[in-house]
């Protein structure tokens, strides 16, 4: 057996079992060379036969046709091989075999869970982050075991799965639109329970609500946006939340990449590079389009709403430019876009007009957030910092609560 294929083992014990097509692709990424889906296929009937691992078949009965389904768990030389190299211990062969997920094919959220983590840790491992993953159940602090039994929380939080690093726990919770508010809530008040604990006040949680679209599985609609509004502005506003508790909503396409910005040291900012951020665009956005916007001191009362402020008088009428850097999916940076539509609707004045910038960093962020709700008294925009000299610097004006076009110039106003 390749040294690859007992961390492929070991990949299916912390899912429990993987889908054909997820296991193909962890083959070819730990195998780090192109290997043909006949060779994977061979080499996993050769494990099968050996009895290192088990399949399951679930026939699908299609529109068109019918077929089958595969999905794979490790059997008893599996997980031999995996306590005898120290991996897993003894004990925990038997909680392994007798987990009812084992012995049948999991639900849908199970499926949709396992395809997601699958594709976030292949990203990461690219990456070459060094982490830790585990079922949400399996977690030491905040899954199902002696620790959390101990303690005085209002219960188990149990996540779907918990990727972390030595400084950064990311729990990872699937939805599937059908967990209800109340539900939803009563878990993010455990959350802040747990983070205020002194297990955790060294470390920073991130907690990801990711909304399933049909790039994990057909079943689901390809603009999920709705939900992910309803999560911020229904589900996890109205929150004091500690310093190191962080919570983000955001559609599965742009899960993989926003977990791999959390866990990059080098994006952890303080404000006031957030600031200096804003500043660049705005410089470079003045020399791309020939415009002339001045930079003005930030609102006393409001100087930790903005990261910058730009001004600009055309025939009579002042512009004000009113900038946050903002993290897709980020509640924190969704609550101050809300304080600050607010704050600016309060101070509108005929021969003025404002527009409020949202600036990420990158241009699929930009164009992916579900922002603040757009008010037809003030001017939404998203855009981003370009790092090549080359690359176009984009506007993207809110045309509704959704929708957003792009503008290569000056903003609409």
């Amino acid at each position: 057996m390749h040294d690859y294929e007992i961390e492929v083992l070991r990949h299916i014990y912390l899912h429990k079992q993987l889908r054909a097509t997820s296991l193909h692709e962890l083959y070819r990424l730990l195998s780090n060379k192109k290997i043909e889906t006949s060779n994977i296929s061979n080499r996993l009937k050769k494990l099968l036969d050996a009895g290192v691992v088990a399949r399951n078949e679930e026939l699908i009965h299609d529109m068109s046709k019918n077929f089958v389904r595969y999905s794979y768990r490790l059997n008893s030389a599996g997980l031999e091989v995996l306590v005898f190299l120290n991996i897993i211990r003894k004990e925990s062969i038997k909680t392994y075999k007798t987990n009812a997920h084992i012995n049948k094919f999991p639900n849908l959220h199970s499926k949709v869970a396992s395809t997601i983590t699958n594709k976030i840790v292949m990203d990461l491992i690219k990456q070459e982050i060094t982490f830790d993953f585990c079922r949400g159940n399996n977690h030491y602090l905040l899954g199902n075991d002696s620790y959390t039994r101990k303690t005085e929380t209002t219960g188990f939080i149990i996540p779907d799965y918990v990727i972390e690093t030595r400084d950064t726990i990311v729990p990872i919770e699937i939805d599937t639109g059908t967990q209800r508010a109340h539900i939803i809530k009563q878990k993010i008040e455990k959350y802040i329970v747990q983070a205020r604990s002194k297990e955790f006040n060294l470390r920073n949680i991130h907690v990801v609500f990711i909304v399933v679209d049909n790039s994990i599985s057909d079943t689901f609609e390809t603009n999920r946006n709705r939900r992910v509004y309803s999560l911020k502005a229904t589900f996890l506003s109205g929150f004091d939340l500690p310093g190191n508790l962080h919570f983000y909503a955001v559609n599965a396409l742009h899960s993989i990449p926003l977990i791999s910005y959390i866990l990059n040291p080098k994006n952890n900012l303080e404000e006031i590079e957030k600031d200096f951020i804003c500043e660049d665009f705005m410089e470079l956005y003045n020399e791309r389009y020939k415009q002339h916007f001045i930079q003005v001191e930030k609102p006393a009362i409001a100087k930790d709403l903005f990261h910058a402020v730009y001004t600009y008088e055309v025939n009579t009428i002042k512009y004000d430019v009113y900038l946050i850097y903002r993290v897709v999916g980020n509640l924190r940076d969704y609550q101050k876009s809300e304080s600050a539509l607010s704050y600016l609707s309060k101070r509108l004045e005929r021969n003025k007009r404002f527009i409020l910038l949202y600036v990420y960093d990158n241009a699929t962020s930009a164009l992916a957030d579900v922002t603040t709700a757009t008010d037809a008294s003030i001017t939404i925009a998203t855009s981003y910092l370009p790092t090549e000299d080359n690359e176009d610097l984009v506007v993207y004006k809110h045309t509704s609560l959704l929708t957003k076009k792009a503008v290569k110039g000056v903003i609409e106003y």
